[in-house]
């Protein structure tokens, strides 16, 4: 261009019903650039552009017209260039005259005065057989207009790879019907140039397979695949405070240290305007309504909720995919599932994580849940990265002890404690029955429960934190019920449920809590535990004493850390009583057995120390503790006790043992003002920092606090 004779005119041609090809051509006069940008503004119809064609024996063929399809302008370093893609207006016979040299047709646009082009002027009124129908709407023009509007500084560059590897792989395989629709797709894509890039080279390769191979169906899902993910769905969150506050607390009886948890979080969400996603773990025993919680914050935020259990995990490629080199390779479960709801910001649920197996899956569990990582996430089985971060990640664990510290940090932590009977009593009473009463076709007026019923199902049929047995229960009464009337036998008289009939329903209780567990002879101590199912419970600690020659027996199925904690209280109290007279006729002449009842349970826990010293202590003196009395902490060899976990389920256990007074390391005493009243009422705790403290409560000893010092014999009993 430049020059000699422009070759490029624009005009308007009328319809005709001839098909066209495809053809690009580059300018790089911006003189010639400006004429088709002004005439695109200036025609609302249609712009055509003038060429020429030249062919391998180097003859030049009739100047023809071209209808402007895509103009993609662009800064190489070395002037500016204005690409066309263009549909070439060629009827078929001069398509076929072009063709028989049997080579590919290169377009040209440059100086008429190029000694090889023999220029032929092309009369503007020749609209008879170089014409082609289809015309412009204005959603092209528009587009056309973004295209060229990147010259003057109205678009920036970043579309270039985008649109030339769509003209790219159009122009190679416009015509390819089976993956025409990947190269639309590419081109509409919302995504880095390194992912168009890897879609693009998956297209090119599926061009080059035959329809037959087994690489063609490879190509094909992985295509798919990458299409199925949310690349253009749009972010949605629009809440209301007060809605979701509302939700929350209907979804849900008690909680309210979780609940003022989650709403903070949604507070501070909608006032940054923040949509990125969040990472929370929810702890608990099973039952308590971790997995509904979640449920309730996508309700909250208006988003789709989605769930994996990672009880189902074997490994990692289960979280981060297969190679495509296997046989039968996948995405991983993260990926599948954004594609199946098609979001990129829901809540998505991954259940037990304390349930994964450790090792690579922890690992690849920690790429998911890092905020730092999951911005680029890249599936083994597709190999490109994409954005997790704008997901909000619920977490739930029944017990985070063994998951790794890396893991835990990138995690907000919520502790759900197990339900007190009277919270209990309200769940079953406003969600559990009217759920199961609707689920089984009766209406509140056909069936009712007295609450002492509700209290007897509770404390006789259900020993758990949570209330998953209790809806089972009350869905066990409510199905007798049912068939009883359908069948005209009826079960009780009327419809109300009671204590007294409750076994026509439910069969023999399966707990019995008439048995109080007693330490009421020397050698005997009750200490306080939480089982995997988050239940609070009273363990019998026995010693016992035999003619030996100081070896300790353990049994009970005692785990490594309660072992250790027996050996640690044992010797803490041989140096307690080093320097007594009967010393040496009882530690030396003696074997000791210690034994927790149940043995077929496992136990363990760094928490049974100061029992087990009490215990040791009781044996020693020949006097039994106090009536009523439980205890729980861990001791240290010089008799220091540190603090514990799971106290308010411990509390728990201990008041449906008819404990009055429970001894707690001091070290707890900020713990009790997240308990609530209700659980402390009727029980007198007694906070210690030594075990010297413990036995001076343990035997009902009046002594000043003042005597109770680090020197082991001062406050001897």
């Amino acid at each position: 261009m430049g020059n000699g004779e422009k070759i490029i005119n624009l005009g308007m041609l009328d319809d005709a019903s001839y098909p066209g090809r495809v053809f690009e051509s580059k300018l790089t006069n911006k003189e010639d650039i400006d004429i088709i940008y002004n005439a695109i503004l200036e025609n609302d119809n249609q712009v055509f552009l003038r060429t020429k064609f030249r062919v391998d024996n180097g003859e030049v063929t009739e100047i023809i017209f071209a209808r402007i399809q895509n103009v993609v302008a662009l800064d190489s370093g070395e002037g500016i260039k204005c690409t066309f893609q263009a549909l070439l207006l060629l009827n078929n016979d001069e398509y076929e005259k072009l063709a028989e040299g049997k080579s590919d047709i290169a377009i040209l646009a440059e100086n008429a005065s190029n000694d090889d082009v023999d220029d032929k002027e092309c009369d503007a009124e020749c609209s008879g057989d170089c014409m082609m129908h289809d015309d412009i709407t204005a959603d092209d023009l528009d587009d056309y207009l973004e295209n060229i509007g990147a010259l003057f500084g109205e678009k920036d560059d970043t579309s270039d790879n985008k649109d030339s590897y769509y003209q790219k792989y159009k122009k190679e395989h416009g015509g390819n019907s089976a993956i025409s629709k990947y190269i639309n797709f590419v081109d509409n894509l919302d995504a880095s140039n390194e992912v168009k890039n890897a879609i693009c080279d998956e297209i090119h390769r599926l061009s080059n397979e035959k329809p037959q191979s087994s690489d063609y169906n490879v190509c094909i899902n992985w295509l798919e695949t990458a299409m199925a993910l949310p690349w253009n769905v749009p972010y949605s969150e629009n809440f209301s405070l007060e809605n979701a506050t509302e939700i929350i607390n209907k979804s849900h009886y008690g909680m309210k240290e979780v609940k003022d948890r989650i709403i903070e979080l949604l507070a501070v969400r909608k006032k940054n305007n923040d949509n990125n996603g969040a990472i929370i773990c929810l702890v608990g025993p099973p039952g308590v309504g971790k997995t509904s919680i979640a449920r309730s914050i996508a309700d909250a935020l208006g988003k789709k909720f989605t769930r994996f259990s990672i009880g189902g995990v074997h490994d990692e490629t289960d979280i981060v995919g297969h190679r495509r080199t296997y046989v039968g390779a996948r995405p991983g479960k993260l990926i599948s599932l954004l594609s199946n709801i098609h979001a990129k910001d829901p809540v998505m649920l991954i259940d037990e994580i304390d349930k994964a197996p450790s090792g690579a899956s922890q690992n690849a569990l920690l790429e998911v849940l890092d905020p730092e990582q999951n911005k680029n996430f890249t599936d083994v089985y597709l190999d490109f990265p994409f954005d997790l971060s704008k997901i909000v990640f619920v977490v739930t664990a029944n017990d985070i002890t063994d998951l790794p510290h890396p893991l835990l940090d990138r995690m907000e932590i919520i502790q759900i404690p197990g339900y007190t009977e009277n919270e209990k009593v309200h769940i079953a009473t406003d969600y559990l029955i009217p759920r199961q009463l609707k689920k089984n076709g009766l209406s509140d007026n056909e069936l009712a429960f007295e609450e002492d019923a509700i209290k007897s199902v509770i404390s006789g049929y259900t020993g758990e934190a949570g209330v998953r047995n209790l809806e089972r229960s009350i869905s066990k009464v409510v199905r007798k019920f049912v068939r009883s009337e359908m069948s005209e036998q009826k079960i009780i008289d009327g419809n109300v449920v009671k204590p007294e009939n409750l076994e026509k329903f439910l069969g023999v209780p399966c707990f019995d809590n008439s048995t109080i567990i007693k330490a009421n002879t020397p050698g005997t101590c009750l200490g306080l535990s939480v089982s995997g199912l988050g239940i609070g419970d009273v363990l019998r600690i026995e010693v016992q004493n035999v003619p030996g020659k100081g070896n300790i027996v353990l049994t009970g199925k005692l785990g490594d850390v309660i072992k250790e904690s027996a050996t640690v209280a044992f010797t803490w109290l041989k140096k307690y009583f080093a320097k007594d007279k009967n010393y040496k006729n009882f530690f030396e002449k003696n074997d000791f057995h210690l034994h927790i009842p149940e043995g077929a349970i496992g136990k363990d826990g760094p928490s049974a120390g100061v029992a087990f010293g009490i215990a040791f202590y009781s044996l020693y003196t020949g006097k039994p503790i106090k009536d009523h009395l439980a205890m729980t902490g861990e001791i240290n060899l010089l008799g220091e006790i540190t603090a514990i976990g799971g106290l308010k389920e411990k509390i728990l256990g201990a008041k449906r043992n008819k404990v009055v007074d429970i001894i707690i390391p001091k070290q707890n005493n900020k713990d009790l003002q997240d308990i609530d009243k209700e659980i402390l009422d009727g029980v007198r705790i007694h906070p210690v920092s030594r075990i010297e403290e413990a036995i001076l409560i343990a035997f009902d000893k009046k002594i000043s606090a003042k005597k109770v010092t680090s020197e082991v014999n001062e406050c001897r009993i």
